[in-house]
């Protein structure tokens, strides 16, 4: 179980793999072979020193395919559309506030009030937006420190 939460965190890498390759290496040489291993807690330790806190609350999530940077990116893409969506809206309404300003000042104001009132509204949301991915980065790092401190108390169990 421990050699696939390894693997999980290494990518490609097969825990324990080196082994293997040494046996078949040794059987077809015909030589013997003769096992050491690093003592796992400190393989544990280690590992869980080089570790990017991000990366555990990632794997701790069930995001180590990358689902978080992705989410981030679409919401951040979403925000970037709608800020341009009601940028031209806003360029819009202004141009044709000067071109008809004359004959319809009172309806050219009416239009520039409302492409403010859609962008304080996109601001509004956006900010929502950003407050609830910091409170769901918080408790990520809950999760992740919950993580490390049991692996942390496992780890003093055996030592």
């Amino acid at each position: 179980m421990q050699y696939l939460a390894f693997e999980r965190v290494l990518g490609d890498q097969h825990a324990g793999g080196e082994f293997a390759a040494a046996a078949a290496e040794a059987r077809r040489l015909g030589a013997r072979v003769v096992l050491g291993d690093r003592d796992v807690d400190l393989t544990q330790r280690r590992l869980r020193r080089l570790t990017p806190l991000i990366e555990v609350v990632q794997f701790a999530l069930g995001w180590e395919d990358g689902a978080w940077a992705r989410r981030q990116a679409e919401l951040s893409e979403e925000a970037e559309e709608r800020v341009a969506q009601s940028m031209q809206q806003a360029e819009r309404a202004l141009a044709e506030a000067e071109a008809v300003r004359a004959a319809q000042e009172e309806e050219a104001c009416q239009r520039a009030a409302q492409a403010a009132m859609e962008l304080s509204t996109l601001k509004e949301t956006a900010t929502a937006k950003a407050e609830a991915l910091a409170q769901e980065a918080a408790a990520a790092k809950q999760v992740a420190e919950q993580v490390v401190q049991q692996l942390d108390a496992q780890a003093d169990g055996r030592g």
